[in-house]
């Protein structure tokens, strides 16, 4: 029986070294999957923080230009702070949040 003379037998060797780089290739992959997910998170964090000093400033900006009336400052204290006046009553809608 002839045997084709392109099948050749591949030993042991090679197929532990391929399957080293696979397992190899998998944990680093999973690593900076993790890590990846870690850098979303900070991106995030710190967009948030931009946007909050991009409002900040926005606020300054129209207190300089005189354009920030009573009203104005009273609504913003109402919504960010949470402040209320004397006798004021609000109410929060739970099923929106």
């Amino acid at each position: 029986m002839k045997q084709n003379p392109r099948s050749k037998k591949v030993g042991i060797l090679p197929k532990l070294v391929l399957l080293a780089v696979f397992i190899y290739t998998v944990v680093v992959l999973i690593t900076m999957y993790g890590r990846i997910e870690d850098a979303r998170s900070a991106v995030d964090l710190l967009q948030q923080q931009v946007d909050l000093q991009k409002e900040q400033n926005e606020l300054l900006s129209a207190n300089n230009r005189g354009e920030l009336t009573d009203e104005i400052i009273a609504n913003i204290v109402r919504d960010k702070l949470g402040y209320v006046l004397p006798g004021e009553i609000i109410f929060k809608d739970e099923a929106g949040k």
